[in-house]
Parts: structure tokens; sequence; C-alpha cells
């Protein structure tokens, strides 16, 4: 899972440094389809962000850890801390894998209007 997330990672920032380049800023089609890219990969990558973040800070909790003695009083606090951010990693790894199934799922009903060739009026959506 965390080899997609790289990939998608990976991704995103390609697209955001395509937006940047001076023919996709002068082609609104191609500005379009890239924003439109970029706002799909968002959620996953912040929510990866955070997931890296979160890790990090536990490897270096457990770092901590295993150079204190159980007899100072940062151990006990540093414990507690281990336990809240495992907590908060295991929490990320569920979402992550519920948002990316929600993700895939999510349909645009314009888009979807749009493939059948449905006329699509300004203000309407279909009903679904």
């Amino acid at each position: 899972m965390l080899d997609k997330l790289e990939q998608i990672e990976h991704t995103y920032d390609e697209l955001t440094a395509r937006l940047a380049d001076p023919d996709v800023l002068a082609n609104p089609a191609q500005f379009r389809d890239t924003s439109r890219a970029l706002a799909e990969l968002n959620p996953v990558v912040e929510l990866f962000h955070r997931y890296k973040r979160t890790r990090d800070e536990l490897d270096q909790t457990r770092e901590l850890l295993s150079e204190l003695d159980r007899d100072d009083d940062l151990f006990e606090v540093a414990t507690e801390e281990k336990g809240v951010l495992q907590a908060a990693l295991d929490a990320l790894e569920e979402n992550q894998g519920s948002q990316r199934e929600a993700q895939r799922r999510t349909r645009d009903p314009r888009r979807d209007r749009r493939r059948r060739g449905d006329p699509v009026r300004g203000g309407t959506l279909p009903h679904v």
C-alpha cells in the first residue's frame, strides 16, 4: 500500500510542477484537466503526509524510549505519547484505505452524462 501511495504522491508532485509550466497556463483545457487531477489526488496526498509525519514522530518516540531509564520521569510521558501516536497511526491507516475506496466509487454525475452523450445544461444535474 505504501508503494502505491508513494506513486500517487509522485504523480501529485508532477502535476503541481506542470501547473507552473507556461504552456499549461496558456492552454485553458490543459490547465483545467491538470487542476482537476490535482484536486482528486489532494485528499489522499494530504492524508499520506499526515501518516508519514505521525510515523516519524512515533519512530522518534520509540528511539527516545530506548534511551531512557524506566525510572526517568520522561519515560512515562514518552510511553503515553507512544500510545497516542500509535492509535493515531492506526486511525490514519484505516482512513487511508477507506478514503481511497470512496474516491474510487465517487462519480461525477456530469461526467457520466457526458459519456452517455446527454447534453449538460448549466445548473442542472441528472437525477440518479
